[in-house]
């Protein structure tokens, strides 16, 4: 639950969007102004509203406010509310003190949940914003089919014995989490159990538990003595390019929820291809202490629209979001990672933004390859490599900047680039991008994939533009060529069938094969006195239609009027 200070005048966009805990919001009397996107559908739907009684109708009627499906007074010392968890058991909860805004589970005058419930139950620590602190003399009583009790609790109260079935505490499980097992040994009702975090796996062992959804989710220990688990990484089938055993079953649909602790033990990694192929999931949480989410952990995970990356996140696998096309919204990528491996976020072609960290120094190749919403971004001034083609395919990137101070990069003259200082190398570009004049050489993939790149000039300071660096610019019409740098494998390839190309020096630019895609229906313009040249280079040669022009710029010709007057004429653009 978050409580609004009186203080608060409005609530931005997304402020609480992929808040996917929040249950309760407690509002002052007058109700700020909400942005329609500051909270999800589901919070409109499930969340609950706590307002002054005299500002209910208020906020009933306040635009975006009146979505909110319960708005209602804070409850009072006494009260007694029902609540339901994601896995579909409904808890009775009890007010024990309003102010403070805490409850315990059952009323105290019948069981807390059905009589009928089975298995290991997982005590709630809030219920619609309020905090639990206690347990009902006979919350648990007569719910003899519970066999194990998860609780979460930081700071736990003591409860009475009768709260449990007798034989729970010799024969079932208490699993706890371990860094503050200890508070829970002294406290009356906790310390009844004989079996609490059985040491029942090694190193390597999996298990599976079901999530607050239901749904059979396997762990892998990573160590055995601090009690460490990953989500298990998923077995897959080089011959039938498909996962053969995944951590949930592959049909899984709707929201997931991978638990903080698992039997006790803390949830720290999701493994390699964990969720891979599960192409039905909507949205997934992530536990706080999770630190690694593996190689291609969510690949093609083509229904995903939300997903929290948590504080302590540090290291993101190659391909870990690869292909997730309906991930939406702005992804936050945490303090404390340093790398993006290879195609992490490639082909999120839903991502609105993207925000890295102080703390990144490398982008891989193809990191967000084919991201197609992105509209801007800026490299933070730490990022000292960036891979080939890591922002190929952004077509609608159109502001690309490097942050002032990097010692590696830099966007010289606010070109919409980013350029290797040390060796004036363009790495990377977009289709607003001007070359300036300083570049020596345009990197490997530096345009791939600009599909609005209409046309580009290349300065003659430029002596080598590399393998596929306008490869799939499949609209470029004009190019001029001012040297005669060397042209790598496919540097043009599959430009447009009507391309011009100005090339204006009398030294043919040479290349390697296939460098250029020849334009059947376009032209080559060469330097007068040069056509011959030009006509017997590899590679021009095969362009049909050669034509010598003066240079822009630079050439002037003489002519007459009609009239007979001598004019001098210079080219300044063709």
């Amino acid at each position: 639950g978050i409580t609004m200070p009186s203080t608060i005048a409005k609530i931005e966009k997304e402020a609480f969007l992929y808040n996917d805990v929040l249950q309760g919001l407690f509002m002052g009397t007058t109700p700020p102004q909400l942005d329609e996107t500051a909270v999800s559908q589901s919070h409109y739907d499930n969340t609950y509203g706590f307002a002054p009684s005299a500002s209910i109708a208020a906020y009933k009627a306040a635009d975006n406010w009146k979505n909110f499906a319960h708005i209602q007074a804070p409850y009072a010392i006494g009260d007694v509310f029902k609540w339901t968890d994601k896995a579909g058991v409904e808890f009775e909860f009890k007010v024990t003190d309003a102010e403070r805004k805490i409850i315990q589970i059952g009323s105290g005058s019948g069981p807390a949940v059905s009589t009928s419930f089975t298995g290991n139950i997982s005590l709630p620590t809030f219920a619609r914003g309020y905090q639990v602190e206690g347990i009902a003399p006979d919350a648990f009583t007569d719910c003899t089919g519970i066999s194990a009790v998860t609780a979460s609790y930081g700071y736990p109260v003591a409860f009475p014995v009768s709260a449990f079935p007798t034989s729970l505490y010799s024969d079932g499980y208490l699993y706890l989490p371990e860094d503050v097992r200890g508070r829970y040994e002294t406290l009356t009702g906790w310390n009844s159990f004989s079996h609490v975090n059985p040491d029942q796996f090694k190193l390597g062992d999996e298990f599976t538990v079901k999530t607050v959804e239901g749904i059979d989710m396997t762990f892998r220990v990573v160590d055995a003595k601090k009690k460490y688990v990953a989500v298990a990484h998923s077995a897959y089938s080089e011959e039938e390019h498909t996962s053969v055993q995944n951590v949930i079953d592959m049909q899984t649909a709707g929201p997931v929820t991978i638990p903080d602790y698992a039997l006790g033990y803390k949830v720290v990694e999701i493994g390699y291809n964990a969720f891979g192929k599960c192409k039905n999931i909507t949205s997934v949480h992530i536990p706080d202490a999770v630190e690694t989410i593996g190689q291609d952990a969510f690949l093609s995970c083509t229904s995903l629209e939300q997903v929290n990356l948590p504080t302590s996140l540090k290291e993101l696998g190659e391909g870990a979001f690869y292909y997730c096309t309906k991930l939406k919204g702005t992804v936050y990528i945490p303090e404390g990672v340093t790398t993006l491996e290879g195609e992490v976020f490639e082909y999120c072609s839903s991502l609105d933004g993207i925000v890295l960290p102080s703390t990144l120094t490398a982008i891989a190749s193809y990191a967000f390859r084919g991201d197609s919403k992105l509209s801007s971004f800026v490299v933070p001034r730490g990022v000292t490599s960036i891979g080939s083609g890591a922002f190929s395919g952004c077509r609608n990137l159109t502001k690309l900047s490097v942050e002032v101070g990097n010692p590696v990069y830099d966007s010289r003259e606010d070109c919409n680039a980013i350029i290797e200082t040390a060796t004036n190398e363009l790495v990377q570009a977009v289709a607003t991008t001007v070359i300036p004049g300083s570049v020596t050489a345009i990197g490997k993939s530096a345009f791939e994939s600009v599909a609005d790149l209409t046309e580009v000039e290349i300065p003659a300071s430029v002596k080598t533009i590399g393998k596929g660096a306008f490869s799939k610019c499949s609209n470029l019409e004009r190019i001029v060529i001012w040297g005669a740098p060397y042209l790598a494998y496919n540097a043009f390839s599959s430009i447009k069938t009507t391309c011009s190309i100005f090339a204006y020096s009398a030294t043919p630019p040479t290349f390697e094969d296939f460098a250029i895609a020849v334009p059947s229906e376009g032209k080559l313009f060469v330097p007068k006195g040069s056509l011959e040249t030009y006509q017997a280079a590899l590679g021009w040669q095969d362009i049909p239609v050669i034509k010598e022009v003066y240079l822009p710029g630079t050439d002037v010709f003489t002519t007459q009027n009609p009239e007979g007057v001598s004019l001098t004429i210079k080219i300044l653009d063709h």
